[in-house]
């Protein structure tokens, strides 16, 4: 195989059903340059190693499998990859979503390289909603060049989607080589977190400049009951908690906390995560978010009249009753 300018990761775990496009879809790629495609799976046990293996003996040129004997979680998987990648620039494509243009790492390489100053080049994306089949276009939240740190509040208070998508970026693993070593196990692998997209970001938005281009690079799959927070409202509260944990971390570490867009945001996911861990009837969830409640700064009126009701007899029940109702009623207009 010969030295890569060039290398994919490519995240698996029980991706059976949609490994194949994923890979098809990287594969694929029309490139005047050489690229390796290092595929990190976490113990998968739905035949996801054997689809692997056949595309090892099929790739062999191209394709490097770390395959996990046991399970890992998602930070150790894709940094585990990230450091076996031989190529300074990396892009990324989870197995259950694919790329959708066949020139992509083409048009992105020669965007990145065209400014030496960048740390990386991100584009558009679609939804592909796999209950309805839908597919939308979805837009970053910036759609314009940045300078080096002017992106970093946009990705740490982006509230529903993300400011922008790991997966519809390309960018260069040296701008960040220095944060990731010094913060390799207290942020980058830190279980308390569980997210590995967010603190890359952020570093390689600190790093360098950022490009945007106007198109559409990846399909990215949605619908998952997984983290649905009507169906697993547990679940939902404890990857709120840990983005929020993350997220005061990075903020203090860059002196934004303070700033309205911080506290705003902060406040909105304090009130998410308090209500999914009330609907969840967890005792010790709900206390969880009632102390992250009252350590994020000004919090509003109503987050602390919450707070004050939870610890009063019978307000945990209380406001469980009101929280399932107010459920139901959006039910009941949607339909």
């Amino acid at each position: 195989m010969n030295e890569p300018k060039v290398s994919v990761i490519v995240l698996s775990y029980n991706s059976a059903a949609t490994v194949e496009q994923a890979l098809d879809s990287v594969l694929g790629q029309v490139c005047t340059f050489e690229y390796e495609v290092v595929v990190g799976d976490d113990a998968s046990t739905d035949g996801t190693q054997e689809i692997l293996k056949r595309y090892l003996l099929k790739h062999p040129d191209k394709v490097r499998l770390m395959l996990a004997e046991k399970n890992r979680g998602l930070q150790d998987n894709y940094f585990d990859c990230m450091e076996h990648c031989r190529a300074d620039i990396i892009a990324d494509c989870a197995a259950d979503d694919y790329w959708n243009d066949c020139h992509r790492l083409q048009k992105m390489a020669d965007a990145l390289e065209s400014r030496p100053d960048a740390a990386m080049v991100y584009t558009d994306w679609s939804c592909l909603d796999e209950n309805t089949g839908q597919i939308l276009r979805a837009y970053p939240r910036t759609r314009h060049n940045t300078g080096r740190g002017e992106l970093t509040l946009t990705i740490l208070t982006s509230t529903g989607a993300p400011a922008v998508h790991l997966s519809a970026t390309l960018y260069r693993k040296s701008a960040i080589a220095a944060e990731y070593t010094k913060y390799r196990d207290d942020i980058y692998r830190c279980r308390d977190f569980a997210c590995e997209d967010l603190p890359v970001l952020v570093a390689l938005s600190r790093a360098g400049a950022s490009i945007y281009l106007a198109t559409d690079s990846l399909v990215y799959r949605t619908g998952h009951s997984s983290v649905s927070s009507e169906e697993n409202p547990a679940k939902a509260a404890r990857f709120s908690l840990a983005g929020i944990r993350l997220r005061i971390k990075l903020m203090k570490r860059h002196n934004m906390l303070h700033t309205v867009q911080a506290k705003t945001h902060l406040e909105a996911s304090c009130r998410f995560a308090l209500s999914m861990a009330i609907l969840s009837d967890d005792k010790a969830l709900v206390n969880e978010a009632m102390y992250m409640a009252k350590r994020i700064p000004a919090s509003s009126t109503k987050l602390r009249l919450t707070c004050i009701v939870l610890g009063l007899p019978g307000g945990r029940s209380l406001l469980r009753f009101l929280k399932r109702f107010t459920l139901n009623l959006r039910r009941r207009k949607s339909l």
